[in-house]
């Protein structure tokens, strides 16, 4: 029924969302790790604390929201299911 096609689009919006959250995320902590590889192959805490405190900021920035889902969810509920 309408119910089951809603469901689906639903579920399908949401690993579209996702997937373009979990990417950048990830990315965003490479970051971090880049900076501790950075951080022991030089011998200098420095670099671990630069990379670091620029992983946090761009997660905090770039972090999930609620509204993003709802907006993926409403789109994929106008468009028909396939």
């Amino acid at each position: 029924g309408a119910g089951r096609a809603t469901r689906c689009t639903s579920s399908t919006a949401f690993g579209a969302y996702a997937g373009s959250v979990i990417v950048p995320q990830a990315l965003r902590e490479g970051l971090g790790v880049l900076g501790i590889v950075a951080g022991l192959l030089t011998g200098s805490e420095t670099w671990i604390v630069i990379f670091a405190a620029g992983s946090i900021m761009s997660q905090f920035v770039g972090r999930p929201r609620m509204s993003d889902l709802r907006a993926a969810v409403r789109r994929a509920g106008s468009h028909p299911a396939s």
